[in-house]
């Protein structure tokens, strides 16, 4: 779209409005091909940028109907700004897969309304019915469709374009977490206590620590990478994670269990979990790692992926010491509520208190 200065379209729409007003009183006068006393009032602007800020204006005073035309050009843009936004690669790659995704959902809608060329058009309505396509059509859950939300909400801030923002689905705070997906403490000592009797249990061995870590440090898993030879001199160990500064504390217990198996597995500097070409352990790997570790002791896959650990880790802190600050210290968490999903714990406990109520 043709954008003019601000001085340059005050004055235009001044000339605009003079035109207007010289057309309305001679309009017998001037015919369609204007004489040359008009167009010397226009002077060097011309007719055709004249419309365009016309235009530009009215689509400003009607702002929520207008469109928004999605093109690669404008992803790959996206793509820079949340780089300067100093974005975790993970969250980047989810705001992108994300926006594409819209990208894919308005093609196939216009080939279905028979448009034979694909149009990537966002309005207010395209974005609403991406909204259902999301609940109906895939089937989320209500906290992934507020997710493609938040992206999708995100990408169109960063364009200026919060007037097509959408809300998101409400739903009430769970009180409880499904038993089928909360790994319980019971459920981790368990998977931790390989027979180490056992042929080829030592190919167990960087699962077994990868869980300890987890479990004993309340990290995420792109945290792992601040765990290293020379930070394991002491018991505490900073990291730099979504722009902030915290510290992680570790055990006496845990710090030498690291030092063990680093020296077990010949690692004498660098980070202390790494892959076989030397690098740090990929969040790909580490999800392998303890899948095949809970098939082997014989606990529940679904319950078994990095960010439970961390989850366990904040049930057993609070549940021995009670102090929620303290644990959104420690995790990193700017946002009480935040802590407090981390702390919910499975019906059956609920469920239990309700029983001996007895009404």
């Amino acid at each position: 779209m043709f954008l003019m200065p601000p001085d340059r379209k005050g004055a235009a729409m001044k000339e605009i409005k003079i035109m207007d007003k010289n057309i309305e009183k001679n309009e017998q006068t001037y015919d369609a091909s204007f004489n040359y006393e008009y167009e010397n009032m226009i002077s060097d602007i011309t007719r055709e940028i004249l419309e365009r800020v016309k235009k530009e204006l009215t689509a400003t005073e009607r702002k929520d109907n207008r469109e928004y035309l999605l093109t690669n050009n404008a992803i790959r843009e996206y793509e820079l700004a949340l780089k300067a936004e100093e974005k975790a690669p993970a969250t980047l790659n989810k705001y992108l897969h994300d926006v594409e995704e819209l990208k894919s959902y308005a093609e196939m809608r216009a080939l279905r309304s028979g448009i034979r060329k694909r149009e990537n058009i966002l309005n207010k309505e395209i974005l609403i019915e991406f909204k259902t396509y999301l609940i109906e059509e895939k089937k989320l859950k209500t906290s992934s469709v507020n997710s493609y939300i938040a992206s999708i909400n995100h990408f169109l801030k960063v364009i200026g374009r919060e007037d097509l923002q959408i809300k998101n689905v409400k739903s009430q705070r769970k009180s409880f977490c499904e038993e089928e997906k909360m790994l319980t403490r019971q459920e981790y000592e368990k998977m931790i206590s390989v027979d180490r009797y056992e042929k080829g249990s030592e190919r167990l061995d960087k699962a077994v620590m990868l869980a300890k870590t987890l479990a004993a440090t309340g990290i995420r898993i792109s945290e792992l990478k601040y765990i290293t030879i020379e930070n394991l001199k002491g018991n505490v160990i900073v990291v730099f994670n979504k722009k902030k500064e915290r510290k992680i504390l570790l055990s006496e217990k845990v710090r030498e269990e690291l030092l063990d198996y680093s020296k077990k597995v010949h690692v004498n500097k660098g980070p202390v979990f790494v892959d076989r070409a030397g690098k740090p352990v990929s969040r790909k790997e580490c999800w392998r790692q303890l899948k095949k570790l809970a098939r082997h002791q014989g606990v529940q896959e679904q319950k078994v992926f990095p960010h439970n650990f961390r989850h366990l880790f904040a049930r057993e802190y609070y549940e021995r010491y009670g102090d929620i600050s303290e644990v959104a210290d420690i995790l990193g968490h700017s946002n009480l509520n935040t802590t407090r999903v981390y702390l919910i714990k499975d019906g059956r406990e609920q469920l239990d208190r309700i029983n001996k109520m007895d009404l």
